[in-house]
């Protein structure tokens, strides 16, 4: 079996990748946010046979480093991103 964590799988791209990957029984996939801009309905429907959600801020270290040495990850896709861009004008 084959075990994937996404970052920032309550959102918009992370949820659609963890969506087909669920999809395959041998994968068995591991969803991560913080839901500061995700959202819980965009987790999967599928009965939580072969995944999981943990909610939990990447840039806390001690907290994404024990879901790194809690599951031996074949895979890791990180698309946990703080949203917006802050812009100053000069006049």
């Amino acid at each position: 079996m084959r075990r994937i964590l996404i970052t920032g799988g309550a959102g918009f791209v992370g949820s659609c990748l963890s969506e087909k990957l669920i999809q395959d029984p041998e994968n068995y996939v591991v969803i991560v946010d913080d839901l500061s801009t995700g959202e819980l309905i965009k987790l999967p429907k599928l009965p939580k046979t072969n995944w999981r959600f943990i909610k939990c801020n990447v840039n806390d270290y001690r907290d994404i480093a024990a879901i790194m040495q809690s599951f031996p990850f074949d895979y890791v896709f990180h698309y946990a991103a703080v949203v917006g861009v802050y812009m100053t004008y000069m006049e």
